[in-house]
């Protein structure tokens, strides 16, 4: 019997507005009891379904379902769309959607399509053409015309012959003719030899590994709305190659032109099916090439946790375009800016008008750039591209040198009030994946635990539940923005009676820190302050972050373990800048281990000014602080100089932190020259002799602190180097506009050596990178080179 023969059926319905949802209603009926009548699966009857109106909108495809009752199921629940009646849209998805290979069609099966429709297409001689094509590719096409409105011979030319066209005056009658139309189907099945189908595998899949893939298609004038259809071709055939799934790929679809449209992002959909169908809708919207604005909206939304993005996995952004943009230097800069996120940007240039050093630009790197001479050649890379996609892997960082696989217990604390706002809550969780992303995850390495609080505490994940950075990056990308008021007091109180504790994974030999992160007041500020002291108490380390003017300063240097564990940034993007100065002090390196000679040779010439020496003299301070001082850890030496130099102390004048940090109130502001050279003459020849300090077998610094331009270029580059043949590392901070940034450079070791603030109170944020510096130069030379003469 026909009912368990093997045969791929589509059920194409008309949801046009003519229709009307009540008779659309009976047609679908219709439609279910008439799949009730075979035996669905995969060796057997196979039906997909799609309605067309002023689009065509898929159902199910043929392989979707394996058993009768699913596919009744799913019929009944078709919704009424309304819209014209594109009838040659309906017939084109059948060729070449529905039985194109990867959605479940057979080879060698019978491929039988059902029409059921109750007017006139829009197109007559394009609906036909459409049936033309079907027939001449061996297509059985059954039509079902309903009603007094239809167009007979336009039904008569859509069958595979009028034998197969069945008219009806109702939408009631179409029950009545369901065993004639059955009955005539079996019948020429039943001509076809029986043939024992294998499943369609569809193409070999790939992509097992978390990625995030997102599709960027120029549709501005110079496409036209056929070739833009080729775009939506090739980015559904390389979809079609992608294991779709929520842990899997996840796919995204942007569009551009004069503006930038979002056809769906990354968490919009979680399978193939439903991926495919929106790139099949997308509209053409034509206009100029704004491919910067592109750039820029993939970076800053569609790459967002709050669009999808997942913190584990590889991002990848697939570039299409057939023209120059219309503004080449801002899509270099946008380009540049979606590359520094880590996203592997691959781009393709159609066509003769493409500008190759802009593709150059976009693309990650020349391997990532793909040149075709026209549309449709865009599936000679179709391989490529997907190959591409496939094998890239998410960016990693190498640990920290001197702490990144140490036993630590790291505990985020995130305000997740409803001052933060979801999209600032979201730059919160990337700063910190990428801080994490640092350190070597595991049970005899750093744990990490991530705790949000608003009106009330949410522990995410405690410190035992993650093994791994990849692991971590998929819980932090999942944590969500509550709202409500900032009860820090209790995040401090859950940290301490329910994170830290053996059960859930806090480890007695490990190094603990709770790190805060706000851009408030807490509501109880009594409260808040106690129940961080009880944290100190236990030995834990706290750092405070305040983003934002709304924060209490005072409030975050109480709560933090010293003043030198709270940082302050004016807003949620500028976190970055302090994430080296952020893991250093999570760290501690080289504080309380390590060994160097420090001097720091300040500017006290007239370029400077009374106010600007007397900050310069708060980063002396501010810079001793982040070391161990003392005979056997760091020394610091202070020289001063205008016209002549002036020596404040020697390395072994004090022994103290605390000393050195009392005895900069009397150094005093002189004025003069900017005798650079004659400063770092004198430093050779007195600083580093025995006698006043200095230790042959430490490492020697010099820190040269200026505002300007030194009096004698020639003479300050020749004692530089010079200093540097007795192997002493020189770092320059330049200091306002009239920094010379290529004097700095000559002065210093090089380039990574050199910081500009650009103000004085730009001081106040770099000395952190200068303690980096610092200890990544004493790591680096304690394990490549000997120790420096005497």
């Amino acid at each position: 019997a026909c009912e368990q023969r093997a045969f791929d059926l589509v059920l194409l319905l008309d949801t046009s507005a003519s229709e009307g949802l009540t008779h659309f209603q009976e047609q679908t009926s219709f439609a279910a009891d008439l799949a009730s009548q075979f035996e669905v699966g995969p060796t057997k009857v196979q039906i997909a379904a799609a309605t067309f109106g002023s689009a065509v909108y898929r159902q199910f495809y043929l392989n979707q379902y394996d058993d009768t009752n699913s596919v009744v199921n799913a019929i009944r629940q078709i919704a009424y769309s309304g819209g014209a009646t594109y009838t040659q849209l309906a017939l084109e998805f059948v060729r070449t959607t529905f039985f194109a290979d990867g959605y479940g069609h057979r080879k060698g099966v019978p491929k039988i399509v059902l029409i059921a429709t109750d007017g006139r297409s829009t197109d007559r001689a394009e609906t036909i053409r459409q049936a033309d094509m079907l027939r001449n590719e061996g297509y059985i096409v059954y039509a079902v015309a309903i009603g007094t409105n239809i167009d007979l011979t336009e039904v008569n030319a859509i069958a595979t012959d009028p034998s197969r066209v069945y008219q009806v005056q109702t939408f009631d009658d179409l029950q009545a003719f369901m065993p004639t139309l059955k009955s005539d189907m079996c019948f020429e099945i039943d001509q076809i030899p029986p043939f024992l189908p294998v499943p369609d595998q569809g193409p070999e899949t790939c992509g097992v590994e978390p990625a995030d893939v997102v599709f960027v298609l120029d549709s501005s004038s110079s496409e036209g709305s056929a070739n833009f259809r080729k775009q939506l071709y090739f980015a559904g055939n390389v979809t079609q190659q992608l294991a779709v799934a929520p842990d899997k790929v996840q796919v995204a679809m942007v569009t551009f032109s004069s503006t930038v449209y979002n056809v769906f992002y990354l968490n919009t959909y979680d399978n193939k099916y439903d991926v495919l169908d929106a790139i099949a809708r997308t509209r053409y919207i034509a206009g100029s090439t704004h491919t910067d604005e592109a750039l820029a909206f993939v970076r800053m939304t569609t790459l967002s946790t709050l669009r999808g993005r997942r913190l584990n996995a590889n991002p990848v952004v697939i570039v299409l375009t057939d023209g120059q943009s219309s503004l080449p230097q801002e899509t270099k800069l946008a380009a540049q800016q979606l590359q520094g996120t880590g996203a592997t940007v691959i781009a393709v240039g159609i066509g003769s008008n493409t500008d190759d050093d802009e593709l150059s630009a976009i693309a990650t790197d020349d391997a990532h750039k793909f040149n075709v001479n026209s549309f449709d050649f865009l599936f000679s890379i179709q391989d490529q591209i997907v190959k591409e996609t496939c094998e890239g892997s998410l960016p990693t960082k190498e640990p920290h040198p001197e702490c990144g696989d140490k036993p630590a217990d790291i505990i985020f604390l995130m305000d997740a009030s409803s001052s933060e706002g979801a999209l600032n809550f979201e730059k919160m969780k990337a700063f910190i994946a990428d801080f994490a992303s640092q350190f070597v995850i595991g049970q005899g390495n750093v744990q990490i635990s991530c705790v949000a609080f608003s009106t009330s505490i949410h522990i995410e994940f405690y410190l035992n539940e993650t093994s791994s950075i990849n692991d971590l990056l998929g819980k932090i990308s999942n944590i969500r923005f509550y709202g409500g008021t900032t009860m820090t007091h209790l995040a401090f109180e859950t940290v301490r009676t329910q994170v830290l504790t053996p059960e859930n994974g806090g480890r007695l030999g490990a190094a603990d820190t709770v790190i805060l992160l706000t851009d408030g007041r807490s509501v109880v500020p009594t409260e808040t302050r106690a129940e961080a002291q009880k944290l100190k108490d236990m030995g834990v380390n706290i750092i405070t972050i305040g983003v934002g003017t709304s924060v209490d300063t005072v409030e975050l240097e109480a709560v933090a373990t010293d003043v030198q564990h709270a940082f302050s940034v004016i807003n949620f993007d500028a976190l970055k800048s302090i994430e080296l100065e952020l893991v250093q002090t999570a760290c501690a390196a080289c504080t309380t281990t390590e060994a160097a000679d420090i001097l720091i040779i300040i500017d006290s010439s007239s370029d400077e000014s009374a106010a600007l020496f007397k900050q310069e003299m708060d980063f002396v301070s501010n810079l001793v602080k982040g070391f161990t001082v003392g005979p056997d850890n760091m020394q610091f030496s202070l020289m001063t100089f205008a016209t002549t130099p002036n020596v404040e102390f020697w390395f072994n004048t004090y022994k103290t932190k605390q000393e050195i940090i009392d005895s900069l109130q009397t150094v005093f502001f002189t004025k003069g020259d900017t005798n650079t050279h004659e400063a770092l003459k004198f430093a050779r020849e007195y600083s580093y002799l025995p006698f006043h300090g200095t230790r042959p077998d430490k490492s020697q610094y010099v820190i040269v602190v200026t505002d300007g331009r030194a009096k004698d270029f020639n003479a300050t580059v020749a004692e530089a180097d010079l200093l540097k043949r007795l192997q002493v590392t020189i770092m320059a901070v330049g200091i306002g506009a009239n920094a010379d940034k290529a004097e700095l450079e000559a002065i210093a070791t090089d380039p990574t050596h050199v910081f500009i603030a650009d103000n004085a109170d730009a001081l106040k944020r770099i000395h952190g990178d200068i303690t980096v510096r610092t200890c990544d130069s004493i790591f680096e030379l304690r394990t490549t080179t000997p120790p420096p003469p005497a």
